[in-house]
């Protein structure tokens, strides 16, 4: 459920308003919301030293270190994390170094090994040498009194000395004199190389501080959103007032607060024009989905409805469904046992978790199938539990009535949040029009005869939308505004329900792939051992790629179904901030 929330004031006078957000912080249930833009000295210190605590773990994390490092506490973490960045920027300068040094050497390796101030040394003895790329067949009309001496041909260009008595400027590439020679390129590019390793052994001592400077870099967090609920306090005269959103069952909590302190706090509920945080509140097996919407960083709106049950419920169907392969679950299984066992028990355990109902579901929908790494590799082995399971257009059927179902849920559960409103009577308007179009594709797909009472669901469908889906006091304006509706929805209802196909479809692209790489690549017949392992090794790696893009089907077309198909008619536009109180997380 969605945790309601109290708007709330804090008023304290300003010589007391840096204790009374330590006491706001220390209590941890204030999702603040600035009355004025952060700003000042001290919060710009404490932003510049986030940044550079940041940058120098971000650093000393890209170095591979040793497990049985012990840890040490950062005596002066400012001075160490200005030597990690010093460090590295003289590493970043002596690779930049060292790239110009690369290109140099490839541009003169075609020319051989010389010392250019010969050259020049020849040019002011009345030599002069020129060092062109000309093509093969311009060599013999160079002019006579040129010596021309090819070092190296590529193709039909031929790397040329020209020697002259008097300065020539032929119409051919020139290659300007580089500042020293090969050897002495590749003895400052070996010389450079050596730096970068010493100063990245360097680095490597750090390893023993990074988990200090994490510590250090968590506790200037909190310095900043102090800083900043601090200094985006509102101001009257000799008073300061903090404002934000707490929880209902919280609100005692506060008030205990204010008494104990002396503040002022003014409690009211959130108007039309606030927007307070959504706050998740569920039972801890509905919490698996979680870690979904954070990788797809989406949380219903505080006034939208919580369909983490649902979300999950149907996501899971839609995964087992779209990969649809019991020895794929299987690997997702023991992959995520692996990952979850060598991740420990201080890790938060909900992604594991979800992937071991995942996979669950995957196994179960292989199961029923008879697909295990595709139907032909263990066909003669591997029946299925389910045969009907088997027939395309009964998989197709199954895929309506899955979709219908969940439309059906959205407009149940959305008629139920207007009640008592009249708007209400047109979500019954919209589930006619689902199982209308439901029963429409049946027949256009399957050639099932319409039921006799669909054409009421035509009748009384459109009628409720027109009626009440946007009631008004004057009657025409309350008809024009629903048919306006009705004609901009009514396809899209059609389309939605049509798009739940895909989940056969991207099920039977990965089955048919699966097999096609079963049939090309069985190791039985190849015509001797070698390549009966080469086979099964291609194999392997193929079912490998298989399962990569299956999970990409899962992200974008298991989630859709969930995060627009359905959200869209339940009136979810996920436009929500993450309740997030001012708290202390560092001791």
């Amino acid at each position: 459920m969605i945790v309601p929330m109290k708007r709330v004031f804090v008023l304290t006078q300003a010589k007391d308003a840096a204790k009374a957000v330590e006491s706001l912080r220390d209590l941890g249930i204030i999702h603040v919301e600035h009355e004025s833009l952060p700003a000042g000295t001290n919060l710009d210190k404490v932003r510049q030293d986030l940044a550079l605590l940041e940058k120098a773990a971000q650093i000393i994390r890209n170095y591979s270190f040793s497990k049985n490092v012990s840890m040490v506490k950062v005596g002066d973490w400012r001075r160490t994390a200005q030597e990690i960045l010093q460090i590295e920027e003289q590493i970043e300068a002596l690779v930049r170094k060292d790239h110009e040094w690369q290109a140099l050497i490839e541009q003169v390796e075609p020319w051989g090994d010389f010392d250019p101030q010969q050259l020049q040394d020849l040019s002011q003895a009345g030599v002069y040498i020129r060092l062109y790329e000309i093509p093969l067949r311009e060599i013999e009309h160079l002019p006579a009194d040129s010596i021309v001496q090819v070092l190296k041909r590529k193709k039909d260009i031929a790397y040329a000395i020209v020697i002259s008595r008097r300065e020539t400027d032929l119409p051919y590439p020139h290659f300007t004199l580089p500042a020293c020679s090969l050897t002495q390129a590749r003895k400052q590019k070996e010389e450079g190389g050596r730096k970068i390793s010493a100063l990245k052994a360097q680095l490597q001592q750090y390893a023993n501080v990074l988990e200090g400077l994490l510590r250090e870099r968590q506790a200037q967090g909190d310095a900043l959103r102090f800083e900043e609920a601090l200094t985006g306090m509102g101001r009257a005269e000799d008073l300061n007032f903090l404002k934000g959103f707490c929880p209902v069952d919280a609100i005692v909590r506060l008030q205990e607060a204010a008494s104990k302190h002396q503040w002022a706090i003014l409690v009211t509920d959130p108007t039309d024009e606030d927007r307070p945080p959504t706050l998740l509140r569920q039972p801890a097996w509905v919490r698996l989905v979680n870690p979904i919407f954070d990788f797809m960083n989406i949380i219903p709106g505080y006034r939208e409805a919580d369909v983490s049950l649902c979300f999950l419920l149907f996501f899971s169907v839609f995964f087992g469904i779209i990969i649809g392969d019991a020895g794929y679950g299987l690997v997702f299984l023991g992959l995520t046992l692996w990952a979850q066992r060598k991740a420990g028990k201080n890790i938060d355990q909900a992604p594991f978790q979800l992937m071991i109902i995942l996979s669950g579901c995957t196994i179960v929908w292989g199961a029923l199938t008879g697909t295990f790494f595709g139907q032909t590799l263990f066909g003669k082995v591997i029946r299925p539990l389910w045969p009907w399971l088997t027939n395309d257009i009964n998989v197709q059927r199954l895929c309506f009535m899955i979709g219908v179902v969940h439309l059906t849920i959205a407009h149940v559960w959305r008629g139920l949040r207007k009640w008592p409103s009249w708007t209400a009577f047109s979500e019954l308007g919209w589930l006619s029009l689902v199982w209308a179009s439901y029963f429409l594709a049946g027949n256009m797909l399957f050639n099932q005869p319409l039921p006799g009472f669909i054409r009421y669901l035509f009748y009384i469908g459109p009628a409720l939308v027109i009626l009440f889906n946007q009631p008004q006091p004057n009657f025409f304006k309350r008809v024009g505004l629903g048919l306006g509706d009705l004609f901009l929805s009514v396809m899209s209802m059609f389309v939605d329900l049509l798009s739940y196909i895909r989940l056969f479809a991207v099920s039977l692209a990965g089955l048919l792939l699966a097999d096609a790489f079963n049939q090309m690549l069985l190791p039985t017949q190849a015509p001797n051992f070698i390549a009966g392992f080469f086979s099964a090794l291609i194999l392997v790696l193929m079912h490998v790629l298989n399962m990569v893009l299956c999970i990409i089907a899962v992200l974008v077309h298991g989630l859709r179904l969930n995060i627009f198909e359905f959200s869209s008619h339940l009136g979810i536009e996920w436009s929500g901030s993450k309740y997030d109180p001012l708290v202390k997380t560092q001791d």
